[in-house]
């Protein structure tokens, strides 16, 4: 179930609470296929916003995720 992701400094982030984000990983079954959380923290961040070779290779990783979550919340 995506969500409207909320960007910051180039990073789109999911505005879940902690309930919700436990909520939607207890509905992962064996069937649902694979998915993957980040949890990008200041450094991710400040990196991925910068513009070099490094945060160009994995952004895409970082905009793949099915959730991307804050690591400080």
């Amino acid at each position: 179930m995506p969500t409207d992701r909320k960007e910051f400094l180039g990073l789109r982030f999911d505005p879940l609470t902690k309930e919700e984000a436990l909520r939607r990983l207890s509905e992962a079954t064996p069937g649902s296929g694979y998915s993957y959380v980040v949890t990008p923290n200041v450094d991710h961040v400040v990196r991925l916003h910068e513009s070099h070779d490094t945060a160009r290779r994995v952004r895409p990783l970082y905009e793949a995720a099915d959730m991307c979550l804050c690591d400080s919340r």
